[in-house]
Order: C-alpha cells, then structure tokens, then sequence
C-alpha cells in the first residue's frame, strides 16, 4: 500500500534555495501558522510626518531663513496624511512632535 501524500522537498535543492520557514509552512510543519509579526512599516505608522518635520527642524537650525518654507512643507505632509484618510490626527501629531524632537537632536550632534 503506498501513501497518497507526496514527500515534501529538501529545502535547499540543487542551488534552488528556499527560506527554511517558507519551507516548513508549505508543509504545515510549523504550529503557529497564523501569526502575524508586524514590519517596521507596521509599527512607525507616522514615518512621513517623523521624516518632514525631522528634515525641517534639522536643516532650518543649520539655514534660518528657511524656517517658514520648511515647516510649511512638513505641515502640508502631516495635513495630507489626515485628509487622504491615512492616519488619524494623533498619529501626525506624535510624529510631528517626534520629528522635531529628532530633528533638533540631530541639529545639536552635527552643530
């Protein structure tokens, strides 16, 4: 009597490598297969506003004059994320305020 089931693959066969995970959970050899692990795009949800406002704050320390034309631009990144509907007003306002915190470090380190 021979077994319905085909063997699973090796892995690593022939140069044709497979992630080991990929692997085991093609053949539901892993027990939790639902597990979702968040990606670093997944946890920083304001990276725009953190990247506006930390670009603006550090540069204008270095260039003055700049000051008004670059938080308008990272004003107008942090609105356009809340009228696309793409984050909630407390997400700009956490990464605007940890923009600038970083911005300003930055501005103290390179100074």
């Amino acid at each position: 009597m021979t077994d319905a089931r085909e063997r699973p693959r090796a892995w690593f066969v022939l140069g044709q490598a497979r992630h080991p995970l990929q692997y085991a959970r093609a053949h539901g050899m892993l027990l939790y297969r639902n597990v979702h692990w968040p990606t670093i795009s997944q946890i920083f949800l304001f990276r725009h506003t953190i990247s506006a406002f930390a670009f603006g704050i550090s540069v204008s320390g270095f260039y003055p004059l700049l000051l008004g034309a670059l938080l308008f631009c990272a004003f107008s990144v942090a609105t356009s994320r809340i009228v696309l509907g793409m984050q909630f007003v407390s997400d700009v306002v956490v990464g605007a305020l940890v923009g600038a915190g970083l911005g300003y470090a930055s501005f103290l380190i390179f100074a």
